[in-house]
């Protein structure tokens, strides 16, 4: 039992440690949004209305996008998280 205990334990570290191996990527890499209308890029973070009337928020690792009459804006081409 006591074994059994120790991998449960090993284990759960692991997954604990790649997860914040994964943030910390996310963190030092991802810089910005890209907007597939006009390709501006935008800070992690912020929120703004493209040309489409969408309004869209850069938050950490993703980019969501949606009309201004609150559908949502599913199968934007382009619009991706960048590092550059």
């Amino acid at each position: 039992m006591v074994i059994l205990n120790d991998v449960v334990l090993i284990f759960c570290l692991a997954c604990f440690l790649c997860m914040l191996y994964f943030l910390l990527i996310l963190l030092l890499w991802e810089k910005h949004c890209v907007d597939d209308y006009d390709n501006s890029k935008h800070p992690m973070g912020s929120t703004w209305t493209n040309g489409r009337c969408n309004r869209c928020i850069c938050s950490l690792g993703e980019m969501e996008c949606c009309d201004t009459s609150g559908r949502p804006a599913i199968g934007r081409r382009g619009c991706f998280v960048s590092s550059q």
